[in-house]
């Protein structure tokens, strides 16, 4: 921004999905979009602008880049809370999620999407793993191997909280060592499948 600080309204094919006070600190923003399969409307809008003497332009807020990118174990950590960093084994790249992961999902309409998540190896013992939207239990399943699951969800107009639950250890208390984080389930991939 021209040394001010603007409030960035984003709207996707016409919905307010969010608004974020930017000032001339530039700064990372990632959203968790369901886009459709055909066309979707991004639009950005600040109502302030400034104009400078040498300059015939109103400007607002500086872009400087835009970049949609699926979901992936890569960028898993934008998306969700609660998983540690990437790790590589049995020739995949993984994270290990704690006892709890979230993620706030905006859907511009009311639709069926499935989720599919890989699974890896669990840690210490086997584990009950509780999915639910918005504060819905939707799934319950017991990990303990490699393992591919898909999970029908019911997705509403707005923001949809998709919540991961299950137990944990930490490997410094229950054995040789000094890895102090709360390990749970290995996952590969999470996906959402549109139709």
């Amino acid at each position: 921004t021209v040394n001010q600080s603007r409030v960035l309204k984003i709207y996707l094919d016409n919905r307010l999905i969010d608004e974020i006070r930017v000032n001339d600190t530039p700064r990372r923003i990632a959203l968790t979009l369901l886009l459709n399969n055909t066309i979707n409307e991004l639009i950005f809008i600040s109502e302030e602008c400034t104009r400078l003497p040498s300059d015939p332009r109103c400007l607002s807020v500086a872009v400087s880049e835009i970049n949609i990118e699926k979901l992936s174990i890569e960028n898993l950590n934008e998306a969700f809370n609660g998983f540690y960093e990437k790790e590589f084994a049995y020739n995949k790249i993984f994270r290990w999620m704690s006892n709890i992961s979230s993620a706030k999902i905006f859907s511009p309409t009311d639709r069926r999407v499935e989720m599919k998540i890989e699974a890896g190896w669990t840690y210490l013992t086997d584990r009950v793993l509780e999915i639910s939207i918005n504060s819905q239990k939707i799934m319950e399943k017991i990990f303990r191997t490699p393992e591919n699951i898909t999970i029908p969800i019911w997705f509403k107009t707005g923001w949809n909280e998709i919540t991961l639950w299950s137990t944990c250890d930490i490997p410094a208390k229950v054995e040789n060592s000094k890895d102090e984080r709360c390990l749970s389930i290995m996952i590969f991939s999470i996906e959402f499948l549109t139709s």
